[in-house]
């Protein structure tokens, strides 16, 4: 009984991972047509692997088994924090675009404005996914638990790895040390 069900978790994890380069260099290319910019883009890709850290502490907090579901629940994952990270990028170059201190201001004052909006989309997921976390589902229990913490850790590194990534990209230093 116990080899069918590996051997079907297998051929799904195998069918996901076939086409995960293609997939990966869709969305490089979608971000690098949408920004123009390979360093913003760059950013963008470079905190995807944030989420990680939040996932792997929530499946051995809530000791959730880490299969199939949970790796479907990673690709969700990921496509939140590009989406956080786009979010956060366009409102630095709105806010670069609309000052003239030459950018330390302009990152930190867009920062502080999306703030909010990222961590209520953040919050209002993670309450989502409670009802399937307290159920203990077999099937999505590990899945919720790995995208609650993976999100709520993921999102709170981004939201400072993004503004560094993007003031060490662009030689961007804050304005009261500029000489």
């Amino acid at each position: 009984e116990y080899d069918g069900v590996i051997k079907e978790s297998a051929e799904s994890q195998e069918s996901l991972n076939k086409y995960l380069p293609v997939c990966f260099g869709l969305i490089v290319l979608l971000l690098i047509a949408q920004f123009r910019s390979y360093r913003r883009s760059l950013i963008i890709v470079l905190t995807i692997p944030l989420i990680i850290i939040g996932a792997a502490l929530g499946l051995l907090i809530m000791q959730g088994n880490f299969g199939f579901m949970v790796i479907l629940g990673l690709y969700a994952l990921a496509g939140i924090i590009v989406n956080n990270g786009i979010v956060l990028i366009e409102r630095i170059d709105s806010e670069r675009n609309e000052s003239d201190d030459g950018g330390g201001e302009a990152i930190v004052t867009a920062s502080v404005r999306r703030l909010r909006p990222i961590l209520m989309s953040t919050f209002t997921t993670i309450l989502g996914l409670v009802p399937l976390m307290l159920s203990g589902d077999v099937l999505f229990y590990a899945m919720a638990a790995a995208i609650s913490f993976g999100l709520a850790v993921g999102t709170v590194l981004s939201l400072g790895v993004v503004p560094v990534l993007y003031s060490l990209f662009f030689g961007i230093q804050p304005a009261k040390h500029r000489q």
